[in-house]
């Protein structure tokens, strides 16, 4: 499955040559839904009230980057499917723990950076609580492209991703800033 995205257990998919209006798979535990990316409705299926309100904005934050990807799926060959569909999904593909809240984040485009987490420590909610402990903190993973904590707690790659693109904290992994 082309998988674009993995965030707080839901899978979010993209099928070469699917049929029209440009839309989204979400699988979601027992659930699964189509979601157009113009306007991030359902088109079909269902999902739980609350992942259907977090699915609606990932989609409209992402609509520029998801209908680019659509018409890219539209133009492939099926010789090119699975090398282009590899370079669309940005993982994380390493995490290293460098003190405090800082971690040191590898992403799959080749891009490294190192980011202050510590705004994690202020958030409120069960999930975010354990985060609180610098230790508990550093026993952050990676599982299927994601920075994970024990407890469940993950980040969405892609927005992590864009948001230290746009902060300045990524670099072409290996070039002398690293």
């Amino acid at each position: 499955m082309p998988t674009i995205a993995y965030f707080l257990g839901m899978s979010v998919a993209m099928y070469y040559h699917d049929h029209d209006p440009p839309h989204v798979h979400v699988y979601y535990q027992a659930f699964s839904a189509l979601f157009a990316t113009e306007d991030a409705r359902v088109i079909r299926g269902r999902l739980p009230p609350t992942a259907t309100l977090i699915m609606r904005r990932w989609i409209v934050q992402r609509r520029e980057a998801l209908v680019l990807n659509w018409q890219r799926l539209k133009r492939m060959t099926r010789s090119s499917v699975y090398r282009d569909l590899t370079k669309m999904m940005i993982e994380v593909r390493e995490a290293q723990h460098l003190g405090d809240y800082r971690l040191r984040v590898e992403f799959s485009d080749d891009t490294v950076g190192e980011r202050d987490f510590a705004f994690l420590a202020r958030e409120t909610g069960p999930m975010v609580e354990p985060l609180r402990d610098p230790a508990y903190f550093a026993r952050v993973f990676v599982e299927n492209g994601v920075l994970t904590w024990p407890n469940g707690f993950d980040l969405d790659p892609i927005a992590l991703h864009d948001e230290m693109k746009r902060a300045g904290e990524l670099h072409v992994a290996g070039t002398a800033a690293e």
